[in-house]
């Protein structure tokens, strides 16, 4: 649980932080960074709470409202940062962002399962 509110916090601080503030490295696409920032976060995000959800409640709750319950909160996270984007110098609400974050989260369940299929005892 410490390590999710950690990371909450770590991705409210990246995405929260004014746009001329961030690095812009010349070697990779400012668009690519973004996606793969997006990605990223989202990932460990819906990773992390799927963990916290199953190992809470495994033995009362399916997997399918786990899973459910993770999409939903992956969805209310990013309207988060998204919509404090807003209010942001240099930052900006973008529904396409959503849309990555939704993909991300996805991911992220997705590995969280096939870990624990394939790679756990």
């Amino acid at each position: 649980m410490k390590l999710f509110l950690g990371w909450i916090i770590i991705s409210l601080v990246l995405t929260w932080t004014p746009g001329d503030a961030l690095p812009k490295p010349d070697f990779l696409d400012i668009s690519l960074i973004g996606v793969l920032a997006h990605l990223g976060i989202f990932i460990v995000f819906s990773f992390l709470l799927t963990g916290i959800f199953l190992g809470k409640w495994s033995h009362s709750i399916s997997k399918g409202k786990v899973i459910s319950a993770v999409i939903l909160w992956s969805l209310i996270f990013s309207l988060i940062t998204e919509t404090g984007q807003y209010f942001i110098p240099g930052r900006y609400f973008h529904w396409l962002d959503i849309i990555i974050n939704f993909i991300g989260a996805m991911l992220g369940i997705g590995i969280f399962f096939l870990k624990f299929k394939y790679f756990s005892n």
